[in-house]
């Protein structure tokens, strides 16, 4: 598998979901994960070290600007709600940082991408679980960008999510 700056960020977004769906059929599950890709096309594995968010973040700046990283992917596993909530669900999400009771969730392997000249690219697989069998994963689906906010956005230095 060659992975290249020229392609297109969803391919190269494909690219490492080959390797992501690999291991959770192995082992059922995903650490938190960075695939980063520097000027040489040289791909860095770095897995997420157990600090903060914001530690991990001002982190991965740092090294994204150290390493002269162009493109990423940054993948996890994720509780994901579309649609709307009643107001006790939303007090309760607010109050807990939890989708564990929100009806209709979908545990999902969230692809979170960025490269200096696309921007950001989301994406993602929805998990199925059934007892006494191995998880299944949907067709990986590529997500509408709009305006995006907060600490993952624009990780790389000088990209166009950060214009």
């Amino acid at each position: 598998m060659k992975i290249m700056l020229d392609m297109p960020l969803q391919d190269f977004v494909r690219q490492i979901d080959k390797i992501c769906c690999d291991r959770f059929a192995n082992e059922g599950e995903l650490s938190p994960i960075y695939f980063a890709l520097d000027n040489d096309n040289n791909v860095g594995v770095i897995p997420v070290p157990p600090l903060s968010k914001d530690q991990t973040v001002a982190l991965m700046r740092k090294l994204f600007v150290d390493l002269k990283i162009q493109r990423y992917v940054f993948v996890c596993e994720a509780w994901s709600a579309f649609g709307e909530g009643d107001n006790k669900k939303l007090e309760e999400f607010a109050e807990n940082n939890s989708l564990e009771h929100w009806e209709g969730r979908n545990e999902i392997i969230m692809y979170a991408a960025e490269d200096l000249q696309e921007g950001m690219q989301m994406g993602h697989r929805i998990i199925r679980r059934a007892e006494g069998a191995p998880p299944q994963l949907s067709d990986l689906e590529f997500s509408p960008i709009g305006s995006l906010s907060g600490r993952m956005v624009g990780l790389l230095p000088s990209g166009k999510a950060n214009a």
